[in-house]
This record gives C-alpha cells, sequence and structure tokens, in this order.
C-alpha cells in the first residue's frame, strides 16, 4: 500500500539522508511494508519534514464532523 506525502523532492531527500526513509521525489511512499514497532519512527521522520501548513487535524479522518 501506497501512500502520498505531500512534501517536495529536496523534504523527500531530507527524509532519505536524515532519517533513511525511502520514498519516491513526488511524495509517495510505502507503507505496506513498515513493521508495527517502526510506525513511530516513521511519524518521527515524516512530522519535521510536513510543511508548517500542514497540521495533525482531523482532515482524511472518518466520522470527525463530516
Amino acid at each position: 500500500m501506497f501512500s502520498m506525502l505531500p512534501l517536495t523532492p529536496d523534504q523527500m531527500r531530507r527524509l532519505r539522508g536524515q532519517f533513511g526513509l525511502y520514498g519516491t521525489a513526488s511524495g509517495r511512499i510505502d507503507i505496506a511494508g513498515v513493521s508495527a514497532h517502526r510506525i513511530p519512527y516513521l511519524a518521527q521522520g515524516i512530522v519535521p519534514a510536513m510543511p508548517s501548513g500542514v497540521s495533525g487535524g482531523t482532515a482524511g479522518r472518518p466520522g470527525r464532523g463530516r
């Protein structure tokens, strides 16, 4: 399963160089092979790379005010 991150190619390079997290320059990342115990590390790498306008709100979560 793949996910699309709202990251620029430079931000994706940062993920790769700083955290060893690999994805395409367009922000596509394979999450199917991530072990459950590695998800916190994945999140800790992605959050700092996210654009400042993106928050951890309820967007995309079913049943939350929609």
